[in-house]
């Protein structure tokens, strides 16, 4: 009885194992990200923004072709002296059913100030279908005078095949 309890715990393992889908370059990074997309989009004061995008592949796979897959777009600004000021996060969660459908089941943003002259207002997220939406506003002042305004709108989606953009 124990063999028999044995093996099928083993075929189990297998199974679950081989449903398992790996990251796009292959390597496991941290929380098994990957960077898939990187932009620079530079400013007139020399300052620029960084727009990036991460897949992370969830634990939670029910069949081969029907998975849940996560995926985050930064935008990161720095300074002219390649300093971070800030960085917003549009995370999202994409139901997959491979080769049929995707469809966004939460979006959530989180923001990171590192220079104390920037604010951060109006944040929000929500999504529709395959598209998960981040919107909000960053203001730079100096001695309560408004000198910068950065709008984020920023999307992240997914098609039937588990590719985000």
């Amino acid at each position: 009885m124990k063999k028999i309890i044995s093996i099928v715990f083993l075929m189990f393992v297998f199974l679950i194992s081989t449903n398992q889908k790996a990251s796009a370059s292959g390597n496991l990074l941290p929380n098994d990200s990957t960077i898939i997309l990187s932009k620079t989009e530079y400013l007139e004061d020399g300052s620029y923004l960084v727009y990036e995008t991460f897949e992370q592949q969830s634990d939670v796979v029910l069949l081969a072709t029907s998975y849940y897959k996560t995926g985050t777009r930064n935008v990161t600004r720095y300074d002219s002296n390649n300093k971070v000021q800030w960085i917003y996060t549009l995370s999202a969660e994409f139901w997959i059913e491979e080769g049929i459908s995707a469809i966004c089941t939460k979006a959530d943003y989180s923001t990171t100030i590192n220079n104390s002259n920037w604010k951060f207002s109006d944040g929000s997220t929500n999504y529709s279908g395959n598209t998960a939406y981040g919107k909000g506003k960053f203001t730079h002042k100096v001695l309560f005078i408004t000198t910068k305004t950065e709008t984020i709108d920023i999307k992240l989606s997914c098609d039937s095949y588990g590719n985000l953009s």
